[in-house]
């Protein structure tokens, strides 16, 4: 069947999806804790099947590194703000409020508990194509954030070997008619394009990205307000089609935690931009990514340290997860976009207004 579902947990109504398309080429499993991705099944140039995707095989694994502190936030929707708030706190309305600071002093993806920790409503929306949609009601207060906002999010497989991201959302009736709020989500899928049993790091993935500007980054990883060109910091220009580890090397950090900018402030609008393909020489699969956002996060996992576990089920001789193991392709708002002036359109949303997004993974073999 294209669409399967399964329960989890009675207890916490955790369920699992299976998304297949008509050709069986591609498989995404859920769980609609945290809107999670936790496999992605795809066949390579010789028909082996690999999962792409860092994770768990388990919800239990899943809920452990939300409760001893060692979240890697694998595959799951990070919210209502993706990445870092500078000092947990932003004016909106002309009233200061203050956020959970989970990464001291700073705010990070939502939270403490935040969109990755809730177990979202789920159902099937369709079996062709493959389609199933969360929902999730975040309350006033929620981790600092105003006003009820609700948010749903559609994952679709589609017969051209897509993974298809679609989030809706806005203020709920029963807000005051002056409410705003915040609203940049994300979803924090690590890709290994080798199934992490070939190469245990992306470190030989070549990467393209038409891309002109990164946002400027402080010591704090945080933006300090300036666009600057790729070719400004040697590691980041990806125009010509280059091995990311080479690039890696360039850069006085060693990795990837870096905003590429597809649309300045000036020119935001709706439409779906091509941001990046990514390749693995030794399987032949590559992933492009077009979305609609502003930017998308480049990160190659530089946290990991080899103590997470691989997924049993899929990558048996992959072991643990490596630093480098992963490769991240996150389409947002620029992060922190509340705190400088001429982003703000970005990320505040009043009660008459929508939150957008689409982001499209589109997998390939050759």
């Amino acid at each position: 069947m294209p669409v399967q579902e399964k329960l989890i947990s009675s207890e916490d109504k955790v369920y699992e999806y299976t998304l297949t398309n008509q050709s069986g080429d591609l498989t995404v499993k859920l769980l609609n804790f945290g809107a999670t991705v936790t496999h992605l099944l795809f066949k390579d140039t010789q028909g082996v099947s690999r999962d792409l995707l860092l994770g768990f095989d388990t919800y239990e694994e899943y809920l452990k590194v939300r409760k001893d502190g060692t979240n890697p936030y694998f595959g799951c929707v990070v919210g209502r703000t993706a990445g870092r708030m500078v000092n947990a706190k932003f004016t909106l309305n002309q009233k200061e409020y203050r956020l959970s600071a989970n990464e001291a002093p700073n705010h990070l993806h939502g939270g403490a508990v935040g969109f990755d920790s809730k177990v979202w409503e789920s159902r099937i929306i369709s079996e062709s194509p493959a389609c199933v949609e969360f929902k999730h009601l975040s309350v006033d207060g929620e981790e600092g954030y105003p006003g009820n906002f609700e948010i749903k999010i559609r994952y679709t497989v589609t017969e051209e070997n897509e993974l298809k991201l679609d989030y809706d959302g806005g203020l709920t009736s029963d807000n005051p008619e002056d409410q705003m709020t915040l609203a940049s989500l994300t979803n924090h899928m690590y890709f290994n394009l080798s199934g992490c049993e070939l190469e245990s790091t992306v470190s030989n993935h070549t990467l393209h990205s038409d891309c002109k500007y990164v946002l400027e980054l402080g010591d704090d990883l945080l933006p300090t307000g300036a666009l600057l060109p790729v070719d400004a910091i040697q590691g980041l220009d990806f125009s010509k089609e280059s091995r990311m580890g080479d690039n890696m090397e360039l850069l006085p950090q060693k990795g990837f935690d870096h905003v590429f900018v597809l649309k300045k402030p000036e020119d935001l609008n709706n439409n779906l931009e091509y941001a990046a393909r990514v390749k693995s020489v030794k399987t032949g699969i590559s992933v492009v990514m077009h979305t609609t956002e502003p930017s998308f996060v480049l990160y190659s996992s530089n946290f990991l340290d080899g103590t997470l576990p691989a997924k049993k089920s899929t990558q048996p001789k992959a072991g643990s997860y490596q630093k480098y193991g992963g490769l991240c392709l996150e389409g947002c708002r620029y992060p922190n976009a509340i705190n400088q002036p001429a982003w703000q359109p970005q990320v505040i949303l009043r009660k008459q207004d929508r939150y957008h997004q689409s982001t499209i993974y589109k997998f390939d073999r050759n």
